[in-house]
């Protein structure tokens, strides 16, 4: 038994994959693919005497977990926050999974190409993903998306797309630091080639915080491994940002009562109250514009806008609580740590260049995910590809687990 047992959780990290990415278009494979989840828990005890490997946020997870029966039991919107509740429990199976199944640097390269392929997938969909007709480009005519179909019944706001593709592009922008040796040209084509369509759709999407997000990944790759050129890379990127945030300040200002300056400050207004009132529960996952509209109407956002806090720190605050923030800061810190020490450890060979490369994708992803959550949300419960950051954890973490067996370099 424990010999076929081993052999089946071999299969747990394909198969969790593919059943997350199911996850992204429907729904209603959220349970089913936390009961698949389970099972592999179980199999893994029976192998090897333990549900899972242990890892730095272990601690901190299980407390978010001991927090959802409370937002269960406090919200008003119990259908959205079951929802919302599952799709966090999936992201934290789908971080073991990783953190576990990725245990050689075959099944890390795995990983890293899946979560790549994911990027891949949202990107060259867009064009039948993105609501752009209640969201026009200005790059492009009316007539190009007057009647675009759409791929998920409803069209998906372009500032959620940008947030994914944001928090995705820094893990193929470090692989064009690969050495120069020969094996490692291929893997630097192969990342200019799949960098290519995540940043045009990002482009495309016109967000001003998807764009700065990027642009801050990036700056953190480039300042972290490429020393010499410092000087010059920080000007280029300082001028990049400044003209990204001239723009942005641009649409800020602009008479618009939901993306201006001051219906953000309102919304944000409108977290804090709940963070007060609600310091020790949160309000329950998901029903941050009905306690709005009850408690704390808004007056110059319309109505039945400003659904969540655009800023994903409040929103993690006004859905679980100050402990439930506490609890998320502390896995988003550790694992950024865990990522830090692999980039520190990795060997400089072939095998630990790509932990080396993987840990540098993951420390971009995450200075890219805070940025991106200065103004909007969009990487948390309440969009399909939440689960996506904690694929990124896992990563980081199973990365620093294999450098550890690395030699310095």
């Amino acid at each position: 038994m424990r010999a076929l047992a081993q052999r089946l959780t071999a299969l747990e990290l394909p198969l969790i994959g593919l059943a997350v990415a199911g996850c992204l278009v429907s729904d209603r494979l959220l349970l089913p693919t936390l009961g698949l989840a389970l099972l592999f828990w179980g199999l893994h005890w029976l192998a090897y005497g333990a549900p899972r490997r242990r890892t730095p946020a272990d601690l901190p997870i299980i407390g978010l977990v001991l927090l959802l029966p409370m937002t269960l039991w406090i919200t008003a919107l119990p259908d959205v926050t079951q929802v919302q509740v599952l799709r966090l429990l999936v992201g934290i199976a789908l971080y073991y999974s990783i953190t576990t199944g990725a245990g050689t640097l075959r099944q890390l390269q795995a990983a890293l190409g899946g979560l790549i392929a994911v990027g891949l997938g949202l990107a060259l969909a867009a064009p039948v993903l993105v609501d752009w007709q209640s969201f026009p480009l200005t790059l492009l005519p009316p007539e190009v998306y007057a009647r675009q179909p759409f791929l998920l019944g409803d069209g998906v706001n372009p500032n959620v797309l940008a947030g994914q593709l944001a928090l995705l592009l820094p893990l193929t922008l470090a692989l064009l630091l690969a050495p120069q040796r020969a094996p490692m040209r291929g893997v630097r084509l192969g990342a200019l080639l799949l960098s290519g369509p995540l940043a045009v759709a990002l482009v495309l999407t016109e967000s001003r915080g998807g764009g700065l997000a990027a642009l801050v990944g990036l700056a953190t790759i480039l300042l972290i491994s490429v020393r010499y050129r410092i000087l010059l890379m920080s000007g280029v990127l300082f001028a990049l940002a400044g003209f990204t945030l001239l723009g942005g300040w641009n649409g800020l200002l602009a008479d618009d009562p939901l993306g201006g300056i001051a219906g953000r400050m309102e919304i944000w207004s409108r977290a804090r109250y709940m963070l007060h009132d609600f310091a020790f529960t949160g309000i329950g996952m998901g029903s941050f514009l009905l306690v709005v509209e009850t408690l704390y109407p808004y007056t110059l956002v319309p109505p039945g806008r400003g659904e969540h806090a655009h800023n994903l720190l409040l929103q993690v605050g006004v859905d679980l609580g100050l402990a439930g923030l506490g609890l998320w800061l502390a896995v988003l810190g550790l694992c950024t740590l865990a990522a830090g020490q692999a980039y520190r450890r990795a060997a400089a060979d072939d095998a630990g260049w790509w932990q080396r490369a993987i840990a540098l994708g993951v420390l971009g992803s995450q200075a890219a995910l805070l940025t991106h959550g200065m103004v909007d949300a969009v990487t948390w419960g309440m969009v399909k590809p939440a689960p996506l950051v904690w694929a990124v954890w896992g990563l980081g973490v199973a990365a620093a687990a294999g450098a550890r067996t690395a030699p310095p370099s």
